[in-house]
């Protein structure tokens, strides 16, 4: 029989009362697996300058993302989103590292993290770049509660400046997993 995923609630009923010696070798290996929630990361493998910038509006990190080959219960649907394939809904801890330039001089943007495309307020970070060449690095975090194969986290970026497209040329995305109950 396959090892499932299953929720808090449901592993607390499966292993509720063992005085009959119900609880088999398959229900430990399933509760293993769900508790152990997951982890992922994702990183840029070739960077790319934002197609497009609005001042003060957020965007999904631009460039070409590779998924960590160490990874379980989460996936790389698309360029820089990190997808959570696990049980139903589960509570992670993400974070975030990125270094970036610009495309002009004395450019202010805003940095955070992402859940379905909105960038999480607690996790927006602010820096300046003085020269367009410069390089800045930034670290982001946040901790939230995600869906199953619905919900993915990314990295987002805006100007609040100019229309000045940044670059980020190195950046990385990393979480781990901790199973929810969901009643």
């Amino acid at each position: 029989m396959a090892d499932t995923q299953r929720t808090l609630t449901e592993i607390l009923t499966l292993l509720a009362d063992n005085t009959t010696g119900d609880i088999s070798a398959q229900d430990l290996r399933d509760a293993i697996l769900s508790l152990s929630g997951g982890h992922g990361a994702a990183y840029i493998s070739a960077a790319a300058a934002q197609p497009t910038i609005v001042q003060n509006t957020w965007y999904e990190v631009a460039g070409t993302w590779t998924l960590s080959a160490d990874h379980h219960n989460w996936s790389l649907p698309s360029a820089g989103r990190l997808q959570y394939d696990g049980a139903a809904r589960t509570d992670v801890f993400v974070i975030g590292n990125f270094s970036y330039t610009s495309a002009s001089n004395n450019t202010t943007y805003e940095v955070g993290v992402g859940l379905d495309g909105t960038v999480i307020p607690a996790s927006i970070q602010r820096t300046k770049i003085a020269t367009g060449a410069d390089t800045q690095s930034v670290s982001v975090a946040a901790q939230l509660e995600v869906a199953a194969g619905t919900s993915y986290l990314c990295l987002m970026i805006r100007n609040i400046d100019s229309t000045a497209k940044p670059t980020v040329v190195l950046g990385h995305i990393n979480t781990s997993a901790t199973i929810h109950d969901v009643s």
